[in-house]
């Protein structure tokens, strides 16, 4: 799905990963805008006690790069970006399980674009993130997109009839997260 950022949604190409979840994932995505592939490079599970055995652990990890970054890939102007997601699941209190998000990146920008570099890749994976988290806890919310107080929107041009503008986002996507800042 991209994400839920305002760009389009990925394309997936490349071998069908063995460890997909049960799902078709494919090894490569490209992201237009802007021009980015992002390849897997490994894919992995276990698990491990902690405290003496008092805790089991399961680690998903995802280990992926951007493949040939460079001044093509405008505003994203990298030598080098190597990622690493884990999803670290343990038993909570109650009967479900409690998830655990880490997302480590290592970029090496070039030297003139590097505050813009770093800021954008840190604010593109945090909104990935939050829209995540959105999914995972609300699947299906939405935002309430309305007009300013006493506007309302038009039904035809004689202004018979006004309706108030009544229309609603995705909250696990960028505008969605926009347009709740904005409503609070």
């Amino acid at each position: 799905r991209g994400g839920g950022l305002p760009l389009l949604p990925p394309i997936p190409y490349g071998d069908i990963l063995q460890d997909g979840g049960g799902i078709m994932a494919r090894s490569k995505l490209l992201r237009i805008p802007p021009l980015i592939t992002e390849s897997i490079v490994s894919t992995g599970t276990r698990s491990y006690e902690e405290n003496n055995g008092d805790k089991q652990k399961e680690v998903a990890e995802i280990v992926y790069r951007l493949e040939e970054p460079g001044w093509l890939t405008f505003p994203f102007l990298l030598h080098t970006h190597l990622g690493r997601i884990q999803l670290i699941s343990t038993p909570s209190t109650t009967t479900t399980r409690d998830i655990e998000l880490q997302w480590q990146v290592e970029i090496r920008s070039y030297p003139l674009a590097s505050p813009v570099v770093e800021k954008l890749v840190d604010m593109t994976i945090c909104t990935i993130v939050r829209n995540f988290l959105v999914h995972l806890e609300e699947p299906g919310a939405t935002v309430p997109l309305t007009l300013p107080v006493g506007q309302t929107l038009s039904s035809n041009n004689n202004n018979d009839s006004d309706l108030p503008m009544s229309i609603s986002i995705p909250r696990a996507s960028w505008w969605g997260g926009v347009v709740e800042k904005l409503n609070a």
